[in-house]
């Protein structure tokens, strides 16, 4: 027998005999469609289709109404991790399905990548930059997630000890890419889209996950939801109720710290000094206010206690990091750094640079290049070595009257600490160090007045201050 399962017709009885809330049809989510568009339904929409109840009753139902309303243009996008034995399995049956519907599918394959999350993380993110790739400028992206979706997501994040913002649950609108991101079913339970797939005789696909009560979300479904609703029938309308209302306190708490933060951020950094003197409430809104609008993922809550109890207050000459999946936070002076973890640094595999072409770099340091100059860089050879520090290295940088240590250099120059074994060093055919990147060239190696010379440019690298 299959793992995954066809539901083409038949209801549990249970389900069947309990009236749904709200009905759910075609003209109910017009309704809500208009809600979220202003009114307006034209225009080109995309459907996040798996191929289960939901998102194949939202598809129908926006064929229902394209029928009807002419301007609208439709599509589905059914993405495929391969993390399932039954993945292509699913994806035939949406083709074959979209075909019988008159619908344009595209499938997209994704490779999940963990990088230290788990599964359903790192495949809910591989899902949704596939999906926003594929977006066109002004499409809406439409998704399946319904009320009783909502009620579990607020749930899982208040059994997290999330805050506002977690607690608000999925936005019904949200900017997406090129587009934007509707989720027009956030007003209908489960019940009344089933409900609705039944009586237009849909065919879906069960994924046997929803029924492992391993995950958190299947347990979630499967035995406290229906024990809330035996005591309290509409708990999953009153739960969404409440991350509206979070929602709104999660917007006013989002606008204090970007005012809060504007004088304390500095290019990429932001004063770790101004971000101590905040009191602790506003501290705590500032750094995830910044964090996120770095574009990386937040830590959890006792990284983030760790930043504000030890980071902020460490001694000036500490170099402090506090890590989590996919960011680094580190500490110089005054100031905080947020970027991607540091790859490892491996020597070049081939360290000749022919000076013609760019120079890749590794452990995503960017790449060097040369270009011409008369009088000014270093002489114009057809070949130069790149290394990273060893140690000992000693450079007289045009115009300085001494030689002085690498080390002494960089420190005085304030290059940040985590960076200062990663700037590439450039040599000379004779072996001798010709350049410090782009940062200082040696007056034994730089090129005469009028003489023919190359001026090294680094792109692209980490923050070096």
């Amino acid at each position: 027998m299959s793992s995954s399962s066809l539901a083409t017709t038949g209801w549990p009885d249970s389900a069947a005999s309990r009236k749904p809330e709200t009905d759910f049809d075609a003209d109910a989510l017009a309704v809500a469609l208009r809600q979220l568009r202003g009114g307006e339904l034209a225009g080109r929409y995309s459907v996040a289709w798996s191929g289960g109840v939901d998102s194949t009753a939202l598809l129908h139902g926006l064929l229902e109404l394209g029928a009807v309303h002419p301007g609208m243009a439709l599509r589905a996008l059914h993405v495929e991790h391969g993390l399932h034995v039954d993945a292509p399995r699913w994806a035939r049956h949406c083709r074959t399905k979209a075909a019988e519907l008159g619908v344009a599918l595209e499938v997209l394959r994704v490779q999940v990548v963990t990088n230290g999350r788990g599964p359903e993380a790192a495949a809910r993110q591989a899902r949704y930059a596939a999906l926003e790739s594929r977006l066109a400028p002004g499409e809406c992206l439409l998704t399946a997630h319904h009320l009783d979706d909502q009620a579990e997501t607020v749930l899982l994040q208040l059994l997290r000890g999330a805050g506002p913002r977690g607690l608000s649950g999925m936005p019904a609108a949200r900017p997406f890419g090129a587009g934007v991101h509707l989720r027009p079913l956030l007003g209908f339970g489960r019940d009344a889209i089933h409900v609705y797939a039944c009586r237009a005789r849909l065919e879906w696909l069960e994924d046997p996950a929803n029924e492992d009560e391993r995950f958190a979300r299947s347990y979630l479904r499967r035995k406290v939801m229906p024990a809330l609703r035996a005591r309290w029938p509409r708990a999953s309308r009153s739960i969404s109720r409440a991350a509206r209302h979070q929602a709104a306190a999660a917007a006013l708490v989002e606008g204090a710290a970007a005012q809060a933060a504007g004088p304390l951020i500095e290019g990429e950094c932001l004063r770790a000094d101004g971000l101590a003197g905040l009191e602790a409430p506003l501290q705590h809104a500032v750094l995830c206010h910044w964090i996120r609008s770095r574009g990386f993922p937040l830590p959890g809550s006792a990284r983030i206690a760790t930043i504000l109890d030890d980071v902020l207050h460490c001694r000036a000459d500490a170099a402090p990091l506090v890590s989590w999946p996919g960011a680094e936070l580190r500490r110089y002076r005054r100031r905080l750094y947020l970027l991607a973890p540091l790859e490892p640094l491996i020597p070049p595999r081939q360290p000749a640079w022919r000076t013609d072409r760019p120079f890749e770099l590794p452990a995503d340091l960017g790449s060097l290049r040369a270009v011409p100059a008369i009088g000014a860089g270093i002489r114009a050879v057809d070949v130069l070595r790149v290394a990273f520090r060893a140690g000992g290295e000693h450079i007289r940088p045009v115009g300085a009257a001494h030689a002085k240590s690498l080390k002494k250099l960089l420190q005085e120059s304030a290059i940040v600490p985590w960076m200062r074994g990663r700037v590439p060093l450039v040599y000379a055919p004779g072996g001798g160090l010709a350049a410090v990147a782009d940062l200082w060239y040696e007056q034994a190696s730089a090129a005469r007045p009028g003489e023919a010379g190359l001026q090294i440019e680094w792109h692209d690298h980490p923050p070096l201050q």
